[in-house]
């Protein structure tokens, strides 16, 4: 007979409930399985952020599923989103808080946005310059129309 069936274990509130919180954490454990969804971004002008996202950066444009004049997604790749919801005010921005988007040549984007007259950034805030961070990676930093901050670097992932 096994410890859970025994009598003596049966009678032993104390085991009982130690039994239970195990089995109930373990659980409730399996079932926080988080991964990555979407990212939103508050902005002022919904058609000017959405041409940004849309023309500058060249991300596609979903359908959202349900009728709401103030919001438009954009697909990151695969199931991962971008959603722009209009909001009144102008929402503050520090670049510690950004979206961070990868590409395979830095020097072929940042020839992008030279040719387009797209202002970017170091990390410390140098204008026109690749930073390289201590791991190896390159990146620079630009903002949308409401002065969120994105960075786009060359990191390589081997997915």
């Amino acid at each position: 007979m096994g410890v859970f069936l025994h009598p003596s274990f049966m009678k032993n509130p104390f085991a009982i409930t130690v039994v239970f919180l195990f089995t109930w954490s373990f659980t409730f454990a399996q079932s926080l399985e988080l991964s990555y969804d979407h990212t939103s971004v508050a902005v002022t002008n919904l058609n000017q952020s959405a041409f940004f996202y849309k023309e500058v950066l060249q991300l596609n444009e979903i359908e959202v599923p349900y009728l709401n004049p103030n919001i438009r997604w954009f697909s990151l790749g695969g199931p991962y989103q971008l959603h722009l919801i209009q909001v009144s005010e102008k929402p503050d921005t520090e670049k510690a808080t950004h979206l961070a988007l990868h590409v395979k040549s830095i020097e072929a984007f940042v020839s992008y946005l030279n040719s387009h007259e797209i202002p970017y950034w170091d990390w410390l805030g140098e204008k026109d310059k690749i930073a390289l961070r201590p791991d190896g990676i390159k990146q620079v930093y630009i903002q949308d129309p409401d002065g969120h901050w994105i960075e786009i670097n060359d990191v390589q992932f081997d997915y």
